[in-house]
C-alpha cells in the first residue's frame, strides 16, 4: 500500500464530527419542528397545550434519530467512540418515552370536531378514531418497547433474534406515531412540518437500508475466510482472518478498535457480534480475534474450521493511542479484556515504541491467562511490565493476588506524575466503573482515561 492510500486511510478510520458540533447538530434537529410551529403563527392556547405538542414534537423527533445512532455511522461515533453514541441511544430512549407518556395528560382542551369557527384548534382538541387508535398503540407500545431493549440480557432469546424484532416493532412504532401525528397534530397540517417528518423518516428509512441491505452486498463483495482457530486460553480462542484472494479488500485499522464479526455463509444472516481486533495493523492482511465462550453463539467458536466465510463490519471504536500525548500507559486488562490492549503492544512491539506501559491482567485462574508468551516476548522488546493478578491463585503462585481494586490501581501509579500518563481499561462493567472512579479519586484527568462498554450490544 501506498503512502498516500495509507493516509486516505487512516483519516477514513478515525473521521467524525467533533462532539460539540454533533451535539449543536442534535440540538438544532430537536429545535427544528418547535420553530416550524412557530412560525405557523396560529393563536397560542394554554401553556400546558402548548406544552403537550411540544413534547409530542421532539418525542416524534427523537424516535427518528434514534436510527442515526443505532446505524454504526462513524461520521458519528468516530470521535466519541460507539459505546458513547450507543448510550446516548439509550438515554434518548428513555427520555423520549417520558414526553411521550405526559403528552396527553398536559392537554387541558376539551374534545370535540372540526368547528367551522376554530380551524386552528386554539378553542378544542380534534382526535379522529383512527388517530386515537394508532396513538394509543404507540403510547402502550413505546414503554414495552423501551423497557424490553434495556433489559435484553434478562430475556430467553439469542441476540440476532431479539435485533430482528427489536427492528421491526421499531418499524411499527414508527409508522403508528407517523400516523397520528399526521392525522390529530395541530402543527403537522402545515405542508413545512409535512416536509420535515417525511425528511426524518427517508433518512431513518435509508439508514435501515443501509444496515440490512447495502452493508452486506458491500460485505459479499469483500469476503474473508478463516484461516486457523487455535487456544488462547482456558475457553478462549484466536480466530484469524485473511480476506479473500478473489475479492479486493482495504480494510485497516488502528490497534485497540473492534468489528461486528459475521461467521457465516451469507452476509445477510444477522448473526454478528462485536470482538476487539487482537492483531496489530502490522499483522494485516491477517486480522485476529480473540474470543470468549460466552454461552451464546461463541459457545461454539472453537468447532469453526479453516476456510468458513466471514464478513467484517469496521473498523469501530475509540479505544486507541494515536494522536495522545501520554508519558507512558497503564493498561487494566480484565479476562478477555487483554484483547484490545495486545493490539496495542504488538504494534507498539512492531514501531519500537519504548515508551513505559504497564500492564495489569486480571483473570480468576491462571488457565484464563492468554497471551503469556506472546507478552514475555513483547517486553524483550519495549519497556514492557506484566502483573498477572489471579482472585483464585493456585499453590505456589508468585504473582499478585485478588482483583483489580483499588489497592492494586492505585500501588500501580508510583510512577512520577501519574497524571501524565494515559490510563486504558477493557473488562466487565463493574470493573472498568471501579476503575474509574479510582482513577479519578487519584487525581487522573478524566481525559487520560480511555474505556469502552460493549454491555448494551
Amino acid at each position: 500500500m501506498n503512502k498516500a492510500k495509507d493516509v486516505k486511510h487512516t483519516r477514513y478510520i478515525l473521521d467524525g464530527l467533533h462532539p460539540r458540533l454533533l451535539l449543536v447538530l442534535y440540538l438544532l434537529i430537536s429545535s427544528l419542528p418547535l420553530v416550524l410551529a412557530y412560525l405557523q403563527n396560529k393563536p397560542l392556547r394554554e401553556f400546558p397545550n402548548e406544552f403537550a405538542s411540544a413534547f409530542g414534537l421532539i418525542g416524534f423527533t427523537w424516535m427518528l434519530m434514534s436510527f442515526l445512532l443505532s446505524g454504526r455511522f462513524r461520521t458519528i461515533s468516530g470521535k466519541i467512540g460507539i459505546d458513547k453514541t450507543m448510550r446516548l441511544h439509550q438515554v434518548m430512549a428513555i427520555v423520549l418515552t417520558g414526553f411521550i407518556l405526559l403528552h396527553p395528560y398536559l392537554y387541558t382542551l376539551p374534545m370535540n370536531e372540526d368547528l367551522p369557527w376554530d380551524p386552528t384548534h386554539q378553542l378544542y382538541l380534534t382526535l379522529p378514531l383512527s388517530a386515537f387508535i394508532t396513538g394509543m398503540f404507540a403510547w402502550v407500545l413505546l414503554p414495552v418497547f423501551v423497557v424490553l431493549a434495556l433489559f435484553r440480557d434478562q430475556l430467553p432469546y439469542r441476540y440476532e433474534s431479539w435485533r430482528g424484532l427489536h427492528g421491526l416493532a421499531a418499524l411499527v412504532l414508527v409508522a403508528a406515531s407517523l400516523h397520528h401525528v399526521l392525522v390529530a397534530g395541530r402543527y403537522s397540517e402545515d405542508l413545512m412540518m409535512k416536509l420535515f417528518w417525511f425528511g426524518l423518516i427517508a433518512i431513518s428509512s435509508l439508514t435501515l437500508i443501509r444496515t440490512y441491505l447495502i452493508l452486506p452486498m458491500l460485505q459479499k463483495k469483500r469476503l474473508y475466510n478463516v484461516v486457523s482457530v487455535i487456544p488462547a486460553a482456558l475457553k478462549t480462542w484466536h480466530v484469524t482472518v485473511e480476506a479473500n484472494k478473489k475479492k479486493s479488500n482495504d480494510f485497516t485499522f488502528k490497534a485497540g478498535q473492534f468489528a461486528w464479526l459475521k461467521l457465516q455463509k451469507d452476509p445477510f444472516n444477522l448473526i454478528e457480534h462485536p470482538f476487539s481486533i487482537s492483531s496489530a495493523p502490522s499483522d494485516l492482511p491477517q486480522i485476529r480475534f480473540t474470543i470468549k465462550e460466552s454461552g451464546d453463539f461463541t459457545q461454539e467458536i472453537g468447532t469453526i474450521t479453516d476456510g468458513q466465510h466471514a464478513y467484517l463490519d469496521g473498523p469501530h471504536g475509540y479505544f486507541i493511542i494515536d494522536d495522545q500525548t501520554f508519558d507512558g500507559i497503564v493498561m487494566l486488562a480484565g479476562g478477555i479484556g487483554v484483547a484490545p490492549m495486545m493490539s496495542i503492544i504488538r504494534q507498539m512491539a512492531h514501531d519500537k515504541d519504548n515508551r513505559p506501559v504497564k500492564l495489569l491482567y486480571g483473570n480468576r485462574i491462571e488457565s484464563q491467562i492468554a497471551f503469556k508468551d506472546e507478552l514475555k516476548e513483547a517486553a524483550r522488546k519495549i519497556n514492557l511490565d506484566v502483573d498477572y493478578v489471579l482472585s483464585d491463585p493456585p499453590q505456589g503462585w508468585q504473582g499478585s493476588t485478588g482483583y483489580l481494586d483499588e489497592a492494586v490501581i492505585k500501588a500501580a501509579l508510583d510512577m512520577p506524575n501519574p497524571e501524565k500518563w494515559l490510563y486504558l481499561l477493557c473488562g466487565p462493567p463493574v470493573m472498568l466503573d471501579s476503575a474509574v472512579e479510582t482513577l479519578q479519586s487519584a487525581g487522573i484527568p478524566k481525559q487520560q482515561i480511555i474505556f469502552e462498554k460493549f454491555s448494551y450490544l
